[in-house]
């Protein structure tokens, strides 16, 4: 059985140069390049639409405003998503969670996608912490004052 089409855009993301610049970046100087984050939009709006899809579907957030691929959130290019695929998309996420937080805080910012995925946007990250599912992956989100910290963990 070949690679899933879900893992190949997160490994294409994972080895993409820009990408590893910026996740670089964000490690040693917790800095969001925005030009960076542009490139990498541009390049991997597949695997960012991705994650929108599967807070739609976990979080039962509304698609009445939203485009036709974003309402079909079932789907991936006229495939059903998998379980597999909402692991995927969502291990990157928490292994990640700090650094991905502010990249959607400066798309907000600059308005680098349109406005009803702003909106929705601001809906995942205003999401109450308790309703993050973070608990399922060895990924740890641990909130201490207004900050929230990555920590591994065992499931057991």
């Amino acid at each position: 059985m070949g690679v899933s089409p879900v893992m190949k855009l997160k490994n294409n993301l994972l080895e993409d140069k820009n990408y590893i610049q910026y996740k670089n970046l964000f490690k040693s100087k917790k800095i969001i390049d925005k030009n960076l984050l542009i490139k990498i939009l541009d390049t991997h709006l597949d695997f960012y639409i991705l994650f929108l899809k599967m807070n739609i579907f976990i979080y039962g957030y509304d698609t009445k405003k939203l485009n036709k691929e974003l309402q079909d959130f079932l789907n991936y290019k006229n495939k059903n998503l998998r379980i597999d695929d909402l692991e995927i998309i969502f291990r990157e996420y928490y292994k990640n969670f700090s650094m991905y937080r502010r990249s959607l805080e400066t798309i907000i910012i600059y308005k680098l996608r349109n406005k009803n995925e702003i909106n929705l946007l601001k809906q995942i990250l205003n999401r109450p912490f308790e309703k993050e599912l973070s608990a399922f992956f060895e990924y740890k989100i641990v909130p201490n004052d207004q900050q929230f910290y990555i920590v591994k963990h065992n499931k057991n």
